[in-house]
């Protein structure tokens, strides 16, 4: 199979390949794009009409083999099943030697949803030959499940259509015995994601999933992410499966792949760090979980991933708001020479060109030696006079070894800071040089918000000691999937369109809205005032 159909094919990647190539694709059509959009919101309809649109007249055949796929995977989600087959059979006929997993699989789901349990082992079958073996697990459940179903002649049946020995041994001699699940023929009204082909038992309560570090370097941030969640679930904590990811992607991939396999998880949290995250959301559509994401990482949040937690876009985006307040139009950056610097000043110039303002001074330093003297006299000399205020993204240590050289040389300008300098114990060793700097926050447990005031009183109450950030997110994570399933929500679909419409919920922070373009939280903007850190009531802003 050529490479760059088969990585275009896969659900989760927006791009041609994620190998270098000495050619990469030309952008898609305009209608392949919008197409895309509307998939991405659950708008399943205009995503089915906006890929006929681009089958009609595709010009680069490089995203004809995904655009195929995606339409049968929406008529898939609004349960139209034999088109849904009808579009795959299209597909199959257009390229004839290619041989996608993902076509395969989703071929036998759509199977299973019609009743045909051995059509669908048939195409389980060819899609086990072709998948890689991280994905695995999540098919031997699909297969396992199924073949504990067989009647004696479905099962007979089966053997004479499936080639693969390993597949038909399982068929023969089933994992997972015929009582211990409840498969039954699907039906029209039930839950028809890939990868949720069955549905909760009868009377059996709907379940919460918690991916987070309980051993290893990032314990204490998962265990406070887990007495977040267990004060904001109260006695409903026993309905919550805690997996212990370790803080490895790998860990973290097989424990989501796990309890998908558990028809009653009607939804995940977490997991914590970003490179977990990265491994992670990618299944949340293939296997129809909406998933709670704690990590902070861009790019990742789609209709299936929510992400409750702050973003570098929310920060400097609230940043950019206070100073437009200001009346300041005019911003440096100086930021350090790596990914984490770079991603920040770009963000930044995005969220004050939104309002108006222009980055005008832009240098980077060393992030090792954090020696920015040429730096500084360089904007010194080049008209550092005009520039209103300069964002420093770094970390609180950073602020005191920087902040400073840049007051000294630019004594008018305002500092801005992320979230990274709410650490007043830290920021105290600037001596007052800080004094006046703007910082956003996550969380602010000293905030005179009623609703972060009733988070850290209960929080201490419980635990003897005040919330740090990841409980917090997490409590605002857990606070949505409760809204939710008090809402009726019993099945991954239900979670997903009950999320998607709830309106707000009270949080850690605040109120917590789910938007189309993602979940909007409360941030905090903090002043610097010698050794504490002072919020800004929201009337005060731009003061």
């Amino acid at each position: 199979m050529p490479p760059t159909k088969a990585v275009v094919i896969l659900v989760a990647a927006l791009c041609v390949s994620c190998a270098p190539e000495a050619n990469p694709p030309a952008p898609p059509a305009a209608a392949f794009t919008q197409a895309e959009r509307a998939f991405d919101r659950g708008e399943y309809a205009g995503a089915i009409d906006g890929y006929r649109s681009f089958l009609n007249s595709p010009g680069d055949e490089t995203y004809v083999p995904r655009a195929w796929f995606k339409l049968a995977l929406s008529q898939y989600r609004l349960q139209e099943y034999r088109p849904c087959l009808t579009t795959l059979d299209e597909l199959s006929n257009r390229f004839p030697h290619d041989r996608w997993a993902e076509v395969a699989t989703l071929r036998g789901d759509a199977e299973l949803a019609l009743g045909n349990r051995v059509s669908a082992l048939a195409a389980w079958a060819e899609a086990w030959r072709a998948t890689d073996q991280k994905d695995r697990a999540t098919l031997r459940g699909r297969i396992d499940r199924t073949t504990a179903a067989l009647s004696a002649p479905e099962r007979d049946r089966a053997l004479e259509v499936v080639g693969d020995p390993l597949v038909r041994n399982w068929i023969e001699h089933p994992a997972v015995p015929a009582s211990d699940h409840h498969p039954g023929t699907a039906s029209a009204t039930q839950d028809q994601t890939p990868g949720t082909s069955v549905t909760p038992a009868p009377n059996s309560p709907a379940r919460v999933a918690a991916l987070l570090p309980l051993t290893g370097p990032y314990r204490a941030f998962g265990e406070h992410a887990v007495e977040g969640i267990q004060l904001a679930l109260g006695s409903d904590f026993e309905r919550v499966v805690v997996k212990d990811t370790h803080g490895s992607p790998e860990t973290a991939r097989a424990a989501f792949a796990d309890v998908a396999e558990r028809a009653e998880i009607v939804a995940v949290i977490g997991p914590l760090r970003s490179h977990e995250a990265e491994a992670v959301a990618p299944l949340a559509e293939s296997t129809g979980v909406p998933l709670l994401l704690l990590a902070q990482r861009e790019g990742l949040a789609s209709r299936f991933v929510l992400q409750p937690v702050m973003t570098r876009a929310q920060q400097v985006a609230a940043l950019a708001a206070d100073a437009q307040q200001r009346k300041w139009h005019r911003f440096g950056v100086l930021a350090p020479d790596d990914k984490y610097g770079r991603d920040f000043a770009v963000e930044f110039r995005t969220a004050v060109e939104r309002r108006g303002g222009r980055v005008t001074w832009t240098e980077s330093y060393d992030p090792h030696t954090r020696d920015v003297a040429t730096q500084v006299a360089r904007a010194r000399e080049q008209g550092g006079g005009t520039l209103d205020a300069v964002f420093l993204p770094d970390s609180a240590s950073a602020a005191v070894a920087i902040g400073g050289a840049l007051r000294r040389a630019l004594p008018q300008v305002g500092l801005l800071g992320p979230n990274d300098w709410n650490d007043p114990t830290t920021l105290a060793g600037a001596g007052g040089a800080l004094d006046g700097a703007i910082v956003v926050a996550g969380f602010f447990p000293d905030s005179t918000r009623p609703a972060t005031r009733a988070f850290v009183d209960a929080f201490r109450n419980k635990y003897g000691e005040a919330p740090d950030i990841f409980a917090a997110q997490a409590y605002d994570a857990a606070a949505l999937a409760s809204a939710a399933m008090q809402r009726g929500a019993t099945s991954r679909a239900g979670m997903l369109d009950t999320l998607h419409n709830l309106g707000p919920v009270t949080g850690a922070t605040g109120m917590l809205r789910v938007t189309p373009s993602g979940v909007e939280r409360e941030l905090y903007l903090l002043r610097v005032i010698g050794e504490r850190l002072e919020e800004l009531a929201p009337n005060h802003r731009g003061e």
